[in-house]
């Protein structure tokens, strides 16, 4: 999907995708925004057909797909209750038909991971962007924005701004070698270490993840995962799974996502009352 327009937080991470109430809707809505565009060359590089998304919300099976359980340094941390509810959520998808890996382990689950990319290229993103506003708009650069903030305190800084002042301290310029180390690590433990390294492994078509534990896996490679409602606790928290697997394989997570959706049917609507 073409970034064009969107607020940026960092270049090599920089992503969107739809939200919506099933996973029929999410695959409409992606088929309808992906496409190439000339101001995002990125999008070039998309060898995906709108026919790889649609067709793949067909059938009722995952016959023929190889799905890999990533518990070691993701499961641990649950709350029992929530633990529960992904190992009901994985014997859906051993009765689906797909042929389950238990407990695959990627070598970078417990890495330590941080977000100094996102520092260093926040800045120069955004600074970028907002230049391409209407010159009437007197915010212009980061600094601008922080500066916005500190005179509109008690509306604009609830949460503070600590994250935008880190980026205003770098230079802008991409060149730090701390910046070209943390790019360095990311990539390398996201794919060779993590996603690519554990699908290879295992010959696996796609990874179930509790929750979101292991987005950030996923977003520092640029791969695609798809959430899905699994579950709720007592006190009805919504609980879910996350299907993850290499660059362009949204077609296959699309299918999978579709089939576990449609086995267990857990979204509620939500109750909305008027004011």
């Amino acid at each position: 999907i073409s970034r064009s327009g969107i607020i940026p937080i960092a270049h090599s991470r920089d992503t969107a995708g739809p939200m919506a109430r099933t996973v029929e809707d999410a695959a409409i809505l992606l088929t309808a925004l992906m496409g190439v565009d000339e101001n995002d060359t990125i999008t070039k590089t998309n060898p995906l057909d709108w026919k790889d998304l649609i067709l793949n919300l067909k059938g009722n099976d995952l016959k023929g797909l190889r799905i890999g359980i990533a518990r070691e340094g993701f499961v641990d941390e649950l709350k029992e209750e929530k633990k529960e509810i992904f190992e009901k959520a994985v014997d859906v998808l051993k009765g689906s038909g797909a042929a389950i890996v238990e407990d695959i382990v990627i070598p970078s689950a417990k890495a330590k991971w941080n977000y100094d990319v996102l520092t260093y290229e926040f800045k120069p993103a955004l600074n970028a962007y907002l230049h391409t506003l209407h010159p009437s708009i007197p915010v212009r650069t980061l600094r601008d924005v922080i500066d916005f903030n500190k005179n509109n305190e008690e509306k604009m800084l609830k949460y503070g701004q600590a994250v935008m002042q880190e980026s205003e301290k770098m230079s802008g310029s991409l060149t730090e070698e701390a910046y070209i180390s943390a790019l360095e690590f990311d990539l390398y433990h996201s794919t060779e270490q993590g996603i690519d390294f554990t699908l290879k492994e295992h010959q696996l078509d796609a990874i179930v993840f509790p929750s979101d534990e292991a987005s950030h896996i996923s977003a520092k490679a640029g791969y695609p995962t798809i959430a899905v409602p699994a579950g709720y606790t007592t006190e009805g928290e919504p609980v879910g799974v996350t299907f993850s697997g290499s660059a362009f394989s949204e077609p296959v997570l699309i299918k999978v996502a579709h089939v576990f959706e449609k086995r267990t049917k857990m979204r509620k609507k939500p109750i909305l009352e008027a004011e």
